[in-house]
């Protein structure tokens, strides 16, 4: 640390005014002792080249001041080194690995079944959409004339409601034509 502080003397640097010149190696060596000496070099660096914007480029950093300019360097270089780990690892990370075959059956299974209750639901669609004439409005007075299951699902219920009001539009229809006919 005594030899950054010699490298800014010889640069034309002058010690702080209120600074005992034989004191100031070792405060100077304290102020840095939890410092990297490679933050301490970068500093010392940009001091002398005048990249830090200091009241005063004529003097040295007090020794607080310097350390923590010397800290952050550091923390620029902590900081570089991680980043460049990091993009390593996201550049030779490996490929997930395939699934087993236990997983690949499980969601043929899922995938199955999904289309079949998928079809059920298009036929089940296409009888609504059928136009509803004398004879199915009969077959399906038949149907609902049965005694339910015991344990009828909410979709069973929805698709009964909803042909029940097919038939009794059907029925509203014919009586209609019958009125207007007569």
């Amino acid at each position: 640390m005594t030899e950054a502080i010699r490298s800014l003397l010889s640069a034309g640097l002058s010690l702080p005014g209120n600074m005992d010149a034989s004191k100031s190696p070792e405060i100077y060596a304290y102020a840095l002792s939890k410092v990297s000496a490679t933050g301490v070099r970068k500093a010392v660096a940009k001091l002398v080249r005048g990249e830090y914007d200091l009241r005063n480029k004529a003097f040295i950093p007090t020794p607080p001041e310097f350390a923590d300019l010397a800290r952050h360097e550091t923390r620029e270089i902590v900081d570089d080194l991680s980043r460049l780990k990091a993009r390593r690892e996201a550049l030779t990370a490996e490929k997930a690995p395939d699934h087993d075959e236990a997983t690949k059956a499980r969601i043929r299974q899922l995938l199955k079944n999904f289309r079949s209750s998928r079809e059920a639901e298009k036929v089940q669609n296409r009888e609504l959409a059928e136009p509803m004439d004398d004879d199915r409005a009969e077959y399906w007075r038949s149907i609902m004339a049965l005694k339910d299951a015991d344990n009828v699902t909410e979709e069973q219920m929805q698709f009964r409601r909803r042909i029940e009001k097919r038939v009794s539009d059907t029925e509203a229809t014919a009586e209609l034509n019958d009125r207007s006919a007569a």
